[in-house]
């Protein structure tokens, strides 16, 4: 650094040259350029191969600042070649006041996105140094430039350092912020030591620069049935919500949109549900009413007839390449379950008493629950389970007459209406219409209106509903076995249309245990037996009945 004073300080340049051999050059012509000030244009090398020249100011004020001087080597024999080096070198003016305060400007941009983010991820902090005259200064002068706090594994020009010392040029000092993996405003903190006499003369510290969260890398999405409300005209609304972070999971910034939608589970072609279609992050949920970064909310919206019914919700948002990211509730358990909103469960029995002595044994008594919703409405095809004390068997409730040999020997024999519950092309690998869906079905694959395939089963009278031939009642001659089937055999039945289910319990007269038997006149007294029966809904949210008490008895009779 010389300063401006027309000759009076000046700044020796040596330079050496050598071969490549690494010998000295001698009696080499040297040529000099500098952009400011005034320099010897050419010299030449001594013995040791140097060259010594003087570079000073003449006084111009226009010559204040940074020169750039270089120097030339041309061989003689090669005027198309030459080498070369450059040097920097201040010419500062004497006069400048002292540094009297310093500004930190917002970068531009003064946003940035974490590494991998899919955008900019490093920008300039810059610090402006003014004399008392609020003139930039034009001396150069080193700058401090710190991060406090840290913010992840973000640095200053270099990875690792968050500390970074940079000079002046006319008066704005400059390093370069680069974004690691975590999001967060960038708070630096700027020295300035103006006279170098190692006391802190300048202190600013301001947040230049935001470093955002990058662009959705990362999605999942769930619901809260627990939390269904009913919002009137027969229809229920139950909260989703799907949490979008970065690459490096990060929440994404606020008012990224997520698109949804809702599809029923092939072979279903239906649902009576929709799910609202956009939202975005940190929006309010409509139930829970709350709001978070990172979360955008949605809801399901159905209907009674879709209670127990299983949609696919998906959630998608997209990427820094506009590619789609998305997912579905319950992506690797299943699906989105519709609840029921518990309504009532009625069981009801066609006996509550029974007296073996005046009536047959085992006792037979149809059980009918009736599964309503939170509206009153018919809860249909909802699978219920019956149990009960002391049941010595449960027998299907069926309506229509088959023969129970069985389907290829299964289930022959076993009590139960057999099918192969494979739709219309009985194929189990398939998912096709009726398949596995437990309801015995017939199709129409012709398009007349008539059905023309029938799921392969035990042979019945399709009679209808009254189990007569020739009355035209409801289900004759439709193909499908009509009655309350027994699902696996087992004391489980769907609701039919009404949000009935039906089923037979049987009790042995042996459960009235004997109290006391007369050797004189051989009359014996039985011990009474209370039955409790429950019906239980098993779809989420689990609902069970009122315990039903049947009284199982045995009037004074001649001893077994």
């Amino acid at each position: 650094m010389i300063q401006l004073d027309g000759g009076e300080t000046y700044a020796t340049l040596t330079t050496r040259l050598l071969n490549k051999l690494g010998n000295p050059v001698e009696n080499a012509q040297i040529n000099y350029e500098a952009s400011r000030g005034f320099i010897t244009a050419t010299g030449f090398t001594d013995s040791t191969g140097i060259d010594t020249v003087i570079f000073t100011d003449l006084g111009n004020p226009e010559d204040v600042g940074v020169a750039d001087i270089v120097t030339t080597f041309s061989h003689p024999g090669f005027s198309n070649e030459s080498i070369q080096d450059s040097l920097q070198i201040y010419i500062e003016d004497p006069t400048f006041q002292e540094c009297s305060y310093m500004e930190i400007p917002s970068s531009y941009p003064g946003k940035i996105v974490v590494r991998d983010g899919g955008g900019i991820e490093s920008t300039l902090i810059k610090a402006e140094v003014y004399d008392d005259n609020g003139n930039l200064i034009n001396t150069p002068t080193p700058v401090v430039f710190t991060l406090n706090p840290l913010i992840g594994d973000a640095y200053l020009d270099v990875v690792g350092q968050t500390t970074a010392t940079a000079y002046t040029v006319n008066g704005v000092a400059s390093v370069s912020i680069n974004s690691g993996t975590s999001p967060g405003p960038v708070r630096i903190e700027v020295t300035c030591d103006c006279d170098q006499d190692g006391t802190i003369d300048l202190t600013s510290v301001d947040v230049p620069v935001i470093i955002a969260s990058g662009a959705p890398y990362h999605i999942e999405a769930e619901y809260d049935p627990q939390a269904t409300e009913t919002i009137g005209g027969g229809f229920y609304r139950t909260e989703c919500a799907a949490i979008i972070s970065d690459t490096w999971y990060n929440p994404v910034e606020d008012s990224t949109y997520v698109y949804w939608n809702i599809d029923p589970i092939a072979p279903d072609t239906l649902i009576d549900a929709f799910v609202e279609g956009v939202s975005f992050t940190n929006n309010e949920g409509v139930i829970s009413g709350v709001a978070i970064s990172g979360v955008a909310r949605s809801s399901i919206v159905y209907s009674t007839d879709a209670i127990g019914d299983i949609g696919r919700v998906r959630a998608l948002t997209f990427g820094s390449n506009g590619d789609s990211v998305y997912t579905h509730i319950n992506e690797d358990e299943g699906d989105a379950t519709l609840f029921f909103l518990p309504g009532e469960v009625v069981l009801m029995a066609d006996a509550t008493y029974w007296d073996f002595t005046f009536n047959p044994d085992p006792a037979s008594i149809v059980l009918t629950a009736i599964v309503t919703d939170y509206y009153g409405n018919a809860v249909v095809d909802a699978p219920v389970s019956f149990t009960g004390t002391g049941v010595a068997a449960w027998g299907e409730l069926w309506l229509e007459a088959y023969t129970d040999e069985g389907v290829n020997s299964a289930g022959a024999n076993d009590g139960c209406f057999t099918w192969r519950d494979y739709g219309a092309d009985d194929d189990p690998t398939t998912s096709d219409w009726g398949n596995f869906n437990d309801n015995h079905d017939s199709f129409d694959t012709t398009g007349n209106g008539q059905w023309d395939v029938s799921e392969v089963s035990e042979p019945f009278d399709d009679f209808g509903l009254d189990g007569v031939d020739g009355t035209g009642d409801e289900g004759e001659g439709n193909g499908e076995w009509d009655g309350y089937s027994m699902i696996g055999c087992e004391a489980i039945v769907h609701t039919d249309i009404d949000g009935m289910a039906r089923i037979i319990v049987q009790y042995n007269k042996t459960i009235c245990t004997l109290a006391n038997e007369d050797e004189d006149t051989n009359i014996c007294t039985w011990d009474d037996f209370n039955s409790s029966l429950t019906a239980t809904l098993m779809i989420p949210q689990i609902t069970a009945s009122d315990p039903l008490e049947i009284l199982l008895t045995r009037s004074q009779d001649t001893c077994d």
